[in-house]
């Protein structure tokens, strides 16, 4: 989905971010695999709004997750 979201740019839908965001919120297995792909994603091109929404949320939920990765 991430792959998705990045190709599709600035023109994702508000409501796919929120969907996105609530796929996201309900895999707590996942929040750190998640939180560092977004991470990397947007570490160098914080260009498309949908993806840094769906990254700055992802990332403000599940940091402590996210160090252990790192």
């Amino acid at each position: 989905m991430i792959f998705f979201l990045f190709k599709a740019g600035n023109s994702v839908r508000d409501d796919i971010v929120s969907s996105l965001i609530g796929i996201i919120s309900s895999s707590p297995d996942l929040h750190g695999y998640t939180a560092k792909q977004l991470y990397k994603t947007i570490r160098d091109d914080i260009t498309q709004q949908p993806l840094v929404q769906v990254a700055s949320w992802t990332l403000g939920n599940s940091i402590e997750v996210f160090f252990f990765f790192f």
